[in-house]
């Protein structure tokens, strides 16, 4: 059928009911999608990307050598528990708010971070 102006107002309904539809069961899918406890090496990765740490191979690498985010070796392979993840991310970005500097300039009127 084609779209007329005295269809269009029918059309747009149609079409807003067709995207409802579809992320009805996109939200459906990612829900259905269940993290598991532990995470390799590279999911650990995607984990913390998903978590809004964007973090390469070699600083997740040095992270580990330095102790300074939680792992297990298992079977000479790193390890990482999801929860234990969760929590230390909320604790970076608590640092990262604690240490955040702000100054303003009073004569650019801009405001700095440190």
């Amino acid at each position: 059928m084609k779209t007329t102006y005295e269809n269009l107002f029918d059309k747009v309904d149609y079409l807003l009911m067709s995207v409802e539809k579809i992320h009805k069961i996109i939200t459906k899918s990612d829900s259905a999608k269940a993290l598991p406890k532990n995470l390799s090496f590279n999911g650990a990765i995607d984990f913390l990307k998903d978590n809004g740490m964007i973090i390469s191979a070699s600083k997740l690498y040095k992270l580990t050598a330095k102790k300074e985010i939680p792992f297990y070796r298992f079977n000479n392979k790193l390890v990482f528990n999801t929860v234990e993840l969760e929590k230390w991310i909320q604790t970076q970005i608590a640092k990262k708010n604690d240490n955040q500097i702000v100054s303003i300039n009073p004569k650019h009127k801009k405001v700095w971070s440190q």
